[in-house]
């Protein structure tokens, strides 16, 4: 039973009876500061501005609020927390500007299409969350502590990356860009990395055939962000590795997309000093390559890696001897007429491992032969008995059926 005497300040009304429900509205709401309401229960609360103290407000899923809820909600200026997705808000008032104390902000799944110039004002503004359609205001720099944008952002011009340039306080960040220029981008871009200290997690998609395509800056990521611990460049393909990697001294995993893969970016990827988990996807068959690349030499030593994925184009590497002294899971994408055609055999040094445990191989036998596959299969059953540690094998067959000779 509820008390209408009782002094309350944090209220969830979801699940309720509706008698419920209207039992605590006849509350004292003036000293409410935390509420979390259903869709049902928003019904039967009166006026948002009967909380003007309240710092923490849910209505995620309230498909009720609309617009004119949402100037009511920007004179509550004591907030801290607001969730206001998967309501029918289409637009965000000049008013925002008020909410002085907000710090975590949620818009995702809303008709949002653009969030106004008074925005930049939420100086505390810690997490926002906004729909991939939703468009940011410019000068976003000033929102100073920012340290989560959700879910990825789209550059438009080198001046959107100055802006990011600005919020120093950023732990997470995903990026797309409109058109990579490596003119005008390349070097803005690592400026801007450089100056993001606190970064921990940075995803870029789209940045087809661009980042690290010009070489001569490659040492400019002079303090970078050194929290920074997971990089995934893709979907969307690049050109070479950025040769300005093996400065990110935490970053420990790396998903990579390449055009091709070269010796060179073998050596910058084995250069970076905390790598453990490597995923490189490379899109174009080298056909005039005869040669195997080595991964694991002097060169590139891969000191700390400890799980790596190449595929598809696997065999086109040579594990050195005594290579990767911690690497314990290997997964390789494996084509069989690829590799026959270039290379003539299966080999890849998987013996010389001597702390793998485990290797999965998805093998595509489209266009292979019967015994060019089970030849495949054998080969890399070889190089695994060779191996001291023995290491567990997984296979996987796929890319049709394969012809009986």
């Amino acid at each position: 039973m509820y008390e209408p005497t009782r002094k309350i300040r944090r209220l969830f009304l979801q699940n309720m009876k509706v008698e419920d429900v209207k039992k605590v509205v006849t509350m004292n709401l003036s000293r409410w500061r935390s509420l979390t309401v259903s869709s049902e229960a928003f019904t039967l609360l009166p006026t948002l501005s009967s909380f003007p103290i309240i710092r923490v407000l849910n209505l995620y899923g309230c498909t009720q609020v609309d617009n004119s809820h949402c100037k009511h909600i920007c004179n509550l200026c004591h907030l801290r927390y607001l969730k206001l997705s998967l309501t029918s808000i289409t637009e965000i008032p000049n008013e925002i500007g008020n909410l002085q104390l907000l710090q975590f902000l949620d818009l995702n799944m809303t008709n949002i299409k653009a969030l106004p110039p008074t925005f930049v004002q939420l100086r505390k503004l810690e997490f926002l969350c906004v729909d991939n359609r939703t468009r940011l205001p410019e000068c976003l720099g000033n929102l100073i502590s920012l340290q989560k944008l959700s879910p990825r952002i789209t550059i438009s011009s080198p001046t959107m990356l100055c802006e990011l340039s600005m919020l120093t306080e950023l732990r997470r960040l995903m990026l797309r860009f409109d058109d990579w220029d490596d003119e005008s981008y390349e070097e803005t871009f690592v400026q801007c990395l450089s100056n993001l200290v606190n970064l921990e997690s940075l995803q870029i998609f789209d940045c087809h055939n661009g980042l690290g395509s010009n070489s001569n800056i490659g040492m400019l990521l002079t303090t970078g962000p050194q929290q920074l611990r997971s990089m995934n460049i893709g979907p969307g393909t690049v050109r070479c590795v950025p040769r300005w990697l093996p400065s990110l001294f935490a970053l420990s995993a790396l998903d990579i997309t390449l055009l091709t893969l070269q010796e060179e970016d073998l050596q910058v990827l084995g250069s970076i000093p905390s790598l453990r988990s490597l995923y490189i996807w490379v899109k174009e068959h080298r056909k005039d390559r005869c040669k195997r690349l080595a991964i694991g030499s002097d060169d590139c030593p891969f000191g700390c890696l400890t799980k790596i994925r190449i595929g598809p184009g696997a065999m086109e590497v040579q594990f050195a001897a005594g290579a990767m002294r911690k690497l314990r899971t290997a997964r390789l994408d494996l084509h069989v007429r690829h590799t026959l055609d270039q290379f003539g055999d299966f080999h890849c040094g998987l013996e010389s491992l001597s702390s793998l445990e485990r290797v999965i191989v998805h093998m595509n036998c489209y266009r292979a032969e019967l015994e060019e596959v089970e030849a495949a299969e054998a080969s890399i059953r070889k190089a695994l008995d060779l191996n001291p540690n023995r290491p567990s094998f997984e296979l996987e067959k796929h890319g049709g059926s394969w012809r009986s000779g």
